[in-house]
């Protein structure tokens, strides 16, 4: 879990999977999400 509690996991979950079954339009907010855990890890934020 890259965003060490930061963000709900079932919310992000949800979202990708309506994404990836094509339920609702690509939605730039789960990039997002990927890009905030890569800069936790990248500057070491607890």
């Amino acid at each position: 879990e890259q965003s060490k509690g930061k963000l709900n996991n079932e919310l992000v979950l949800k979202s990708a999977s309506k994404i990836l079954y094509g339920t609702v339009p690509y939605d730039p907010a789960i990039w997002r999400i990927i890009s905030f855990g890569a800069w936790m890890d990248r500057f070491a934020i607890e």
